[in-house]
């Protein structure tokens, strides 16, 4: 049998020949070099390697020691620190086994057991090493005399539901404890060494680590009073006093130059003995004031008290307190005599010039600080304490500010740093006696040219927490920078509701404030005051010809409001001749129709013709009094030529369609739907058009058409919520859901801006109907997150609301916050907002009216 192809015998064995009884002729001839493969041709490069080989060895080998001992002295670390963290049994009773050591063997001999019964053969057994236990046929032969008798054989019992009870009632046990263990007090168990650590009788490990650092503290340095002080406050915090006394006493023999040792002695013993205590430090430390302000407090006597005080100041001279306290205990000559010394005694003392100054009379205390000025003119305190003593005493506030001007050009002259909150804390502590040293401390120490200035009163503010303070700051600031409206609007929120201050605000903004901006949020203001004073307020400024364009609108809005249309009407005029502005010419229009007077309409038109011809609000004026005059040809030629020149404005599209749609005919409809297929094509991407335009067909029943417009008005625009919100209107209610979801895909990857709020809203308006009120709610919330000014959520989120009535709590508080809230956002939309709004032309409805009328508008 023949091998495979290519084979040739004996080559894995690397035989060269061979020769058998069928030769198969020669075998492989050898390639070159390849017999001698297992050859070394070096014998000098086996020698290199060799001694690489000892090479590396030996440096493996140092290697590995140097890590060996890292890792040992690593360990040895660790195994220290491990140690200190959890000593043994040992070492945490160490301290009682040091006792036990001196103890005989009578003594052990006499100390009772657990159960407090002894069974002396037992022990002496054990003592002497006879002990043996019982073997088991003794334990099984007694086990069967106990045995019951009987047919119930108890060993026939399941031993497994034995071992669940066991457990179930262990697992009970363990559960009481840990509610028993939780329930300790341990507020009382407390012990401090840099800070303070609580320790409770339980927690035995602890306690024992504590007493066994501050005995080898106790130890090792017996000189340091903190190992004695923390000792006896663990004994004290364990109930032990008798022990933490005598630990202090040893304490105070150990170490008696430390007045704290000394103070915690006094305060550890029982009242009757501490005044001994306290006379024994004395004499060892005659030098600490704390020990004599000690014996003062612990002193009944008055008498006895001045003479301890005077005793301690011929030790301790030097010391403030003491001083203090000494003058506070006399009275009359004595104290002045007393506070003479003092200042003579420590002339660099802030303090005791200060309250020598405030216990003598006026003219005195002058004297005084004039001479506590001179040697220590660079201390702003005593500055402070001179107006103070001006205002309180010499009643005269303005000299009072005088000397704060003094001071603060003594400072820049010296170029002294001046801390503001040490003026102003000062300047706060005697806020209700002198108020006009405050005053100057503001006006003159607050650079009320920062460009931070608000954000630094913010903080001031927070940190005092007074409204006079803040009133006084802002009266300044604006005075400062009078076109701030920040700050003009901060001192009114301060002001609050009390109408004096509020008036000398104004009175005082009427002369300083000419930006227009300012006067409109000044009106803001008013308009939620009450009429009579709002009303009283906007004419002062009216009088002094300031305010502009919002001052004469607000004061149109409380006379309409009132429906006063006459008088709103006459202010429209006076308006008019100041400040030529369109939108009171629109408020004297709709005045002078809710009158229907054509005089005064075509005068507010033709005065709207001088302003601005060209307002697209006017032209929609004329264009509904011509059709209301049925000259439908001069509308048609108003809108035409206004059309020239506003071809986006949707609102003339609208006018336009609708005044062919009013002209007799049966070609109105057709010559409407070319009017708005203009617009379209005009304005191929105003998805308002399209939906003017989809309305329309509706309305004249082309709901196939319609549906078309709708489609492709998607497809066109590219801002497309408004139309999306009008497919999930108007879809049946069995597709609502899947509309609703295709219009939130189609908005994916795309800004979540205001027109994207349209389809959130549609979303929210199905939840509602579907039931689901309270995810509703959170869509409606998504909505004003969106855009605030959303007015027709707000009306659905103030109807949920309202609908809670009676099943919550706080039903009150969430309307109130729902109203407050809205009455932040201007320019509300929205169709509802709208119409509720489009029914009083002329009054002003409050947000609360309208949230009210556009709930039940919705029901």
């Amino acid at each position: 049998m023949e091998g495979p192809k290519g084979y040739i015998a004996g080559s894995l064995r690397e035989d060269t020949g061979f020769i058998t009884q069928n030769d198969i002729g020669p075998a492989r001839t050898l390639m070159v070099g390849e017999g001698n493969f297992d050859d070394e041709p070096e014998e000098e490069n086996g020698v290199n390697d060799e001694i690489a080989e000892k090479t590396y060895e030996i440096v493996e080998k140092r290697m590995e020691e140097r890590r060996k001992k890292r890792k040992e002295i690593r360990e040895k670390k660790e195994q220290e620190e491990y140690e200190k963290k959890h000593p043994t049994i040992s070492q945490q009773f160490a301290d009682i086994k040091d006792e036990i050591k001196k103890m005989s063997l009578e003594d052990w001999m006499k100390i009772p057991e657990a159960t407090g019964r002894r069974n002396q053969k037992v022990q002496n057994e054990f003592l002497e090493g006879r002990h043996m236990p019982l073997p088991d046929t003794v334990i099984v032969s007694n086990y069967n005399l106990n045995q019951i008798k009987g047919t119930i054989i108890p060993t026939q019992t399941d031993l497994i539901q034995l071992g669940n009870t066991r457990k179930k009632t262990l697992q009970l046990s363990l559960d009481g404890s840990k509610t028993s263990i939780s329930s300790v007090d341990v507020n009382g168990y407390l012990t401090e060494l840099g800070q303070n650590q609580e320790l409770t009788e339980n927690d035995v490990t602890q306690i024992k680590q504590y007493k066994f650092l501050f005995k080898s503290m106790r130890t090792t340095k017996p000189q340091l009073a903190v190992g004695w002080i923390q000792s006896a406050l663990i004994e004290e915090s364990l109930g032990h006093l008798s022990a933490a006394r005598k630990l202090i006493m040893e304490g105070t023999q150990k170490c008696p130059n430390s007045d704290e040792i000394w103070l915690q002695a006094i305060r550890l013993h029982p009242i009757e003995v501490r005044s001994d205590i306290c006379a024994s430090a004395i004499a060892v430390l005659p030098k600490k004031p704390s020990l004599w302000l000690e014996a003062i407090e612990l002193e009944k006597n008055i008498i006895e008290k001045r003479k301890i005080a005077h005793k301690g100041l011929e030790f301790v001279s030097n010391s403030i307190e003491l001083w203090k306290k000494t003058i506070e205990l006399e009275d009359g000559e004595i104290q002045k005599q007393t506070m003479k010394q003092a200042v003579e005694t420590l002339p660099q003392c802030v303090e005791l010039w200060i309250i020598f100054a405030e216990k003598e009379s006026y003219e005195n205390s002058k004297k005084i600080l004039n001479q506590s000025l001179k040697i220590l003119p660079k201390e702003p305190l005593i500055w402070i304490a001179a107006a103070r003593i001006e205002e309180i005493k010499g009643h005269n506030p303005e000299k009072a500010i005088g000397i704060i001007k003094k001071a603060l050009k003594y400072f820049d002259k010296e170029n002294l740093s001046i801390e503001k909150n040490i003026w102003i804390d000062e300047g706060v502590k005697y806020i209700n006696e002198a108020k006009a040293t405050l005053k100057g401390i503001i006006e003159y120490i607050i650079d009320y040219k920062e460009k931070d200035l608000i954000s630094f009163w913010k903080h001031i503010e927070q940190t005092y927490s007074n409204d006079e303070i803040t009133k006084m700051i802002y009266q300044h600031a604006v005075q400062v920078q009078p076109q701030n409206d920040e700050l003009w609007m901060e001192l009114i929120r301060v002001c609050g509701n009390d109408e004096k201050e509020i008036e000398v605000v104004f009175q005082h903004a009427i002369d300083v404030i000419d930006s227009e901006e300012i006067w409109k949020k000044f009106v803001e203001w008013c308009m939620k005051r009450t009429p009579s004073i709002a009303q009283s307020l906007l004419q002062k400024i009216i009088n002094k010809g300031k305010g502009g364009e919002s001052v004469w609108l607000g004061i149109i809005d409380l006379e309409l409001n009132q429906n006063h249309l006459l008088e709103a009407f006459n202010y429209v005029q006076q308006g008019i001749k100041i400040c030529k502005s369109i939108r009171l010419i629109k408020k004297g229009i709709k005045i002078a129709l809710s009158l229907k007077d054509e005089e005064k309409e075509n005068e507010m038109i033709l005065s709207g013709d001088s302003i601005d011809p060209q307002n697209v609000g006017l032209i929609l004026f004329k264009i509904k009094r011509e059709i209301r005059k049925q000259n439908f040809i001069n509308a048609r030629k108003i809108y035409e030529n206004a059309l020239k020149l506003n071809e986006t404005s949707v609102k003339l599209w609208d006018a336009a369609a609708q005044c062919e749609l009013h002209q007799p005919g049966s070609f109105s409809v057709s010559k409407a739907r070319t009017i708005y297929e203009r617009g379209k094509n005009k304005n191929p991407t105003s998805q308002d058009l399209w939906i003017s335009l989809i309305h329309f067909e509706r309305e004249n029943g082309n709901k196939k058409v319609s549906d078309s417009y709708l489609s492709e008005g998607i497809k066109v625009c590219k801002s497309n919520g408004k139309l999306w919100k009008e497919i999930i209107q108007t879809s049946p209610i069995n597709k609502k859901k899947t509309t609703c979801s295709d219009a939130l895909r189609a908005f994916e990857g795309r800004d979540k801006d205001v027109d994207y709020a349209n389809v959130v809203f549609a979303v929210a308006e199905f939840l509602y109907n579907s039931g689901k009120k309270e995810k509703a709610e959170e869509w409606f919330r998504k909505v004003i997150f969106i855009d605030p000014n959303y007015g027709d959520a707000w009306i659905w989120i103030y109807k949920i609301i309202y609908e809670k009535k009676g099943k919550i709590t706080d039903f009150e508080m969430k309307k109130k916050d729902c109203i407050e809230k809205c009455s932040l956002c201007e320019h509300k939309k929205g169709l509802i907002w709208s119409q509720v709004k489009r029914r009083n032309e002329c009054c002003q409805y409050s947000i609360e009216e309208i949230l009210e009328k556009g709930r039940l508008a919705i029901n």
